[in-house]
């Protein structure tokens, strides 16, 4: 498992380091991705309440994206912007702490949905005791709020019209929201959340009232589920591409941990810290509530990080062009995108923590949202391409050379492998040939089948 927590003193070692990145099946969370003070909130919560770094790191992202909202987006040139909203799965199996990081992180923004809540119900009350004739001089307070948790479409929409900075979908088990789509809609929940993904507009005709019309939907998602069933999922959803567009939080081999591991208590100098920067990425809204209008502003990037960014989706796009599988296709098409994605909340997460106005996107943040880039590709791949094949046909070196790859790796390493057991060059060669076990997704670059 390579560690990528390391910082290189030159762009030239930074982009040697993020190929080994790219090219690796396995990587460790990149905590030092994040400005120092976030990455003290990930490591403290590891040490004192034994919270999964990978877990506690795709929960702050997702936060800072809702708490940032429809405030920014990050501008590549003249038309090609991207929002910060983010799907984020959090995999594991039972009983490996995947709630209470979740809960930790969210718990400034639920306090921010309770204070929107109760100046809706404040306003409400005052409406409700007006005359008929008052009420008709003054606007009807529309439903306030920031989270929703298993909630139909119908909600969703509902209160993006009346809530233009965005919300977000906080379900701590994942699958119930999935289970939801299409209950009563006929089939086209997944429609729609492709194009709220995608910031697509959003026009809902109903039976009994006024159509919707939703300009520039955000919404990020987040919530927990179990391995098998996310996989399951993708399986049955096909080739839309719906879940090509999420991030999984997934640390392989993760094991529940004793409590006799906690080497210190929560000290409340952190949850301050947190509080307080989710707090400032949310104050800097200029959200009207009774107008629902949002100023949003375009952030450029800087000329350095452009130059970064450039040439890290030069090396993807190869990558994805050389490709045979349609599957490793979908998850680096919106791995680009998610990557821009997580350069503006990056750099809106470095200026909350200092009390900096958010006015381009720099080279540090762009660097560190390659390298999470790079965690991200190697945790879809391992979801999307599991290890565990049946080996009951394989026998001899078929199967020890397939037992000893990892889930994706590239044709240097399958020799490498093949020299430990005995087997030929040509041999290896010849057993990649077999689709039943081997996919190659590129010239060079294989991932075993499940």
């Amino acid at each position: 498992m390579t560690d990528n927590n390391v910082n290189p003193s030159n762009n030239q070692e930074v982009k040697e380091l993020l190929k080994q990145e790219f090219n690796s099946s396995e990587l460790l969370f990149p905590i030092n991705a994040f400005p120092d003070r976030i990455s003290k909130v990930i490591h403290h919560t590891k040490e004192s309440l034994l919270f999964p770094v990978d877990y506690t790191g795709c929960s702050i992202l997702v936060a800072a994206s809702i708490a940032l909202g429809n405030k920014y987006r990050i501008q590549v040139k003249e038309g090609y912007t991207q929002s910060a909203s983010l799907y984020c799965a959090i995999v594991g199996d039972p009983g490996v702490n995947k709630s209470a990081p979740l809960k930790f992180i969210f718990d400034p923004l639920m306090n921010i949905h309770h204070e929107l809540h109760n100046q809706f119900s404040r306003e409400k009350k005052e409406y409700n005791r007006l005359n008929d004739e008052d009420k008709q001089k003054v606007a009807e307070p529309k439903v306030k709020g920031l989270l929703l948790s298993d909630s139909t479409f119908e909600s969703v929409i509902k209160y993006l019209e009346n809530n233009s900075h965005g919300l977000g979908i906080y379900n701590d088990e994942l699958a119930s929201w999935l289970k939801n789509f299409n209950r009563y809609n006929g089939g086209s929940d997944i429609e729609y959340w492709l194009s709220i993904w995608s910031n697509t507009p959003l026009n809902k005709s109903r039976a009994a009232d006024d159509p919707i019309l939703v300009g520039n939907p955000f919404v990020s998602v987040i919530g927990t589920i179990q391995v098998d069933i996310i996989r399951n999922a993708i399986e049955k959803m096909g080739e839309n591409g719906f879940y090509d567009r999420f991030i999984y939080a997934y640390p392989k081999d993760l094991k529940k941990e004793s409590w006799k591991s906690i080497k210190y208590s929560l000290s409340p100098e952190i949850t301050s810290l947190w509080k307080e920067t989710i707090y400032n990425l949310y104050s800097q809204q200029k959200t009207d509530f009774a107008t629902s209008k949002t100023d949003s502003r375009s952030i450029l990037i800087s000329e350095e990080g452009m130059e970064f960014l450039t040439w890290y989706q030069d090396m993807l796009t190869s990558y994805l062009n050389q490709s045979t599988n349609k599957k490793a296709k979908g998850i680096l098409a919106k791995l680009e995108l998610i990557t821009l994605r997580i350069c503006l909340i990056l750099e809106a997460l470095e200026c909350s923590i200092n009390n900096k106005q958010l006015h381009q996107i720099s080279i540090t943040s762009v660097k560190r949202a390659l390298h999470l880039s790079c965690y991200f590709k190697s945790s879809a791949f391992s979801i999307s391409f599991p290890e565990g094949t049946s080996t009951k046909r394989l026998n001899g070196q078929a199967k020890r050379l397939y037992e000893g790859l990892n889930e994706s790796f590239n044709i240097q390493e399958a020799v490498e492998v093949s020299k430990e057991i005995g087997l030929s060059e040509r041999g290896v060669y010849r057993y990649l040939k077999n689709e039943d076990y081997y996919d190659k997704i590129k010239q060079g670059e294989y991932v075993k089948k499940a």
